[in-house]
C-alpha cells in the first residue's frame, strides 16, 4: 500500500463526477489531482462540491476510505484557499471543517 493521503480537503472538478464508479478530485490545499474510484457517494455529491476525506492509494488505485457527512458547495473554495497559505495540520482541517459546516448551516 502506499503512503495514505491523510485527511486531504478534495473538490469533485464540474463534470468529472462518474455516479456509482467515482469522480476526479483536486486537493485544494495541494493542487494535486486525484482519480478517485468509488461507489455510492459519487451520487449524492454535485460537481464542484467540496468535501473533506480521507484518500489512500493502494497499488496506484485512490480509494475512498471516509468521508466527512456534510459536503459544501464551491462557493466555499475561497475560504479554504485562503486557509492554504498556513501549514494545515489534521486538527486544523477539523476546525476548518466545523466552521464552515457552522458557516454553511446557518445560512440556509
Amino acid at each position: 500500500m502506499d503512503t495514505p493521503t491523510r485527511w486531504c480537503l478534495s473538490r469533485g472538478a464540474r463534470g468529472l463526477l462518474r455516479p456509482g464508479a467515482g469522480f476526479d478530485a483536486r486537493d485544494l490545499l495541494t493542487e494535486r489531482q486525484l482519480e478517485v474510484h468509488e461507489g455510492p457517494a459519487s451520487s449524492s455529491w454535485a460537481g464542484g462540491d467540496i468535501i473533506f476525506a480521507h484518500l489512500p492509494c493502494v497499488d496506484g488505485v485512490v480509494l475512498v476510505d471516509s468521508v466527512a457527512p456534510f459536503s459544501f458547495p464551491s462557493l466555499y473554495a475561497a475560504q479554504v484557499r485562503r486557509f492554504r497559505a498556513r501549514k494545515p495540520t489534521d486538527r486544523s482541517l477539523r476546525k476548518l471543517y466545523f466552521s464552515l459546516l457552522q458557516s454553511y448551516l446557518t445560512s440556509r
